[in-house]
């Protein structure tokens, strides 16, 4: 079967039916004849006499194929004048050698129409250089996804040898806190005071129990001081 067929047919008719493409079709005497053609390229002169020799056909039609969203047709746009037998072969070709039977084909005469090179938006972008690609581009929304990773990457902290790694789990103490310029520090307070609910061992308890005796002394002998004045 001369030109596309089977997979690589109904593959690029539903490539057209989205983008538009270049074709070349000529209508032979049997549906097996009949010749059909997609590039996103343009397609050369000489490929035309391949594919009249191809179908027997004493013509061959070259132009756009595109979808048209308000007809909901797949039309084919020649400047090379038809008969219906070449619409009724193209209708049998694609609904059914490309078993596309929701398609509705047609031939459509288009004066002027010029073939022109079709690039898919993926393409052209890789061509032409995607924003955020290119080089020399430093800003975060358009560095490159492996540059993003390695800029939002942690930084590892250096350890000398002999040194304890810190645990990655524990949160910084005040004392190891980094600070920045600019920012309070935060007040030193006592352990009591910032762990109120932790157990006391008997020596501290002692040694606080002691203290308060003495404060007490201090405020009785302040007391008879103050009453010997008055």
């Amino acid at each position: 079967m001369p030109g596309l067929d089977g997979k690589e047919l109904t593959t690029a008719l539903k490539a057209a039916k989205k983008k538009p493409r270049n074709f070349l079709f000529a209508a032979g005497s049997k549906l097996e004849d009949h010749y059909l053609d997609l590039s996103k390229k343009k397609i050369p002169k000489s490929r035309t006499k391949e594919a009249k020799a191809a179908a027997g056909a004493p013509k061959a039609y070259t132009g756009v194929v595109e979808f048209d969203k308000n007809s909901g047709e797949l039309q084919f746009k020649t400047a090379v004048g038809f008969a219906d037998k070449q619409s009724k072969a193209l209708r049998m070709l694609v609904k059914k050698r490309a078993g596309l039977t929701s398609l509705t084909p047609v031939l459509k005469l288009v004066e002027d129409l010029k073939e022109q090179d079709f690039e898919d938006e993926e393409e052209g972008a890789a061509a032409s250089g995607a924003p955020g690609m290119g080089v020399g581009n430093n800003t975060p929304s358009q560095q490159a996804p492996s540059q993003q990773a390695q800029s939002q990457a942690p930084q590892t902290q250096e350890v000398r040898p002999g040194e304890d790694q810190p645990d990655a789990n524990e949160p910084p103490s005040p004392e190891t806190q980094d600070v920045r310029p600019g920012e309070d520090q935060p007040d030193p307070v006592d352990d009591a005071a910032r762990f109120p609910d932790a157990p006391m061992d008997e020596k501290a308890k002692a040694e606080i129990l002691k203290d308060v005796a003495k404060i007490q002394k201090e405020i009785e002998q302040i007391a008879k001081t103050l009453k010997l004045s008055l």
